[in-house]
């Protein structure tokens, strides 16, 4: 058993927020108090902006790392393997099955 609670430390931070949202939640609270309780709208919001700020961060990341449609398996580029041994005039290309030129071939074929 605890003897003393922890508390999260919060910051309060502004938002704007669309007219019908906002008196509908007023009416929320009003109704909920009427009722002897109150809403937990605190732990909604920061489970929303968790979820909202780790997307965001994941596009950042991929914006910064210059990754934004690169394919994360390379092209492999080579002599195709019946020239193997022997000098080729032609060079095969071998687009691997998780890349997205190969997803992309593969929607395009279904179309």
């Amino acid at each position: 058993m605890r003897i003393f609670k922890e508390e999260q430390e919060t910051k309060r931070v502004i938002f704007n927020v669309d007219a019908e949202l906002a008196a509908r939640l007023e009416h929320a609270k009003n109704l909920a108090k009427q009722l002897g309780k109150k809403l937990n709208v605190d732990a909604v919001i920061d489970e929303a902006l968790s979820r909202y700020l780790e997307a965001a961060e994941k596009q950042f990341s991929r914006i910064k790392g210059g990754t934004r449609g690169v394919s994360e398996d390379p092209i492999v580029m080579g002599p195709s393997p019946e020239d193997a041994g022997e000098m080729a005039s032609t060079t095969a290309v071998q687009v691997r099955a998780s890349s997205n030129l190969a997803r992309t071939s593969v929607k395009q074929q279904k179309k």
